[in-house]
């Protein structure tokens, strides 16, 4: 049976905003939501919602999958472009900072996106520099493995903004922290127009000051108790419905895709 309830991919630091524009354009009809926190958010009947946690945390556990003993080095996350845009940033400033981490942090390794990856003027900015990789195709089977076999080599992690891999990084309790170099902003791909959304904007969002406070950009050695309660708190560990609740949720609106379909085809 194919699942027409849209799983949260990745982590939000907006989700309002992010449902709301899902919502407006009514292109889904029922959630899998991380945590309870997004799942209050939603503005649809409880039907139509359930928590599941995160995907990657529940992979890691099933997999037994934990940080190599003999881990070294610092694991770069960059903030990624999409589709539609790229992200434009000061490479030499960042690059600088990376190599200027005192030796305890060496060497980096910087890991892309896949689209990042395969868009050979951002990989080669890095790659002059530093070991590149990626764990591939997000639509792949190994993806989530790939993932944590690139994580888990690494002694510490760091990006120039907090994304999914900073949460995961700090539940598999290796230390993440922010870089000073963290100004970027989006453009278009074709038009190279600059978006309104960039790292400025961003941390006018509550929940993005929340965790740039958290993180901080001094390099760190050790993850404290109260982080690794608001990260867990963010993955919905421990926060997942009844089973029933989200095979119900699953099958309800599965029974209304075919409901819709069957409508479209009598209209025609």
């Amino acid at each position: 049976m194919p699942i027409y309830s849209a799983l949260q991919h990745g982590w939000y630091s907006y989700p309002d905003l992010h449902f709301q524009y899902h919502s407006n354009k009514q292109e889904i009809m029922s959630w899998l939501t991380w945590n309870k926190k997004n799942h209050n958010i939603l503005r649809v009947n409880s039907w139509q919602k359930a928590v599941v946690g995160c995907p990657y945390v529940h992979y890691r556990k099933l997999h037994s999958l934990k940080k190599n003993p003999d881990a070294s080095g610092t694991i770069f996350y960059p903030q990624h472009g999409t589709k539609k845009s790229f992200v434009d940033r000061n490479y030499n400033a960042l690059v600088q900072e990376l190599k200027s981490l005192p030796s305890l942090y060496q060497p980096i390794t910087v890991s892309l996106v896949y689209d990042d990856y395969l868009n050979d003027k951002i990989r080669n900015k890095y790659e002059e520099h530093f070991s590149v990789k990626t764990p591939g195709d997000p639509l792949s089977d190994r993806y989530i493995l790939n993932f944590y076999t690139i994580l888990h080599a690494h002694k510490y992690a760091m990006g120039d903004d907090v994304t999914t891999a900073s949460l995961l990084a700090i539940e598999s309790r290796i230390p993440f922290f922010l870089s000073k170099t963290k100004s970027f902003s989006y453009r278009s791909k074709i038009s190279g127009k600059k978006s309104w959304l960039n790292s400025d904007s961003k941390k006018k969002f509550h929940s993005i000051k929340i965790f740039h406070d958290l993180f901080g950009n001094t390099p760190i050695t050790s993850i404290d108790k109260s982080t690794i309660d608001i990260v867990n708190e963010e993955l919905g560990i421990g926060q997942a419905s009844h089973i029933i609740k989200i095979y119900l949720v699953i099958v309800l609106d599965y029974i209304n895709q075919l409901f819709k379909k069957r409508i479209r085809i009598t209209k025609n």
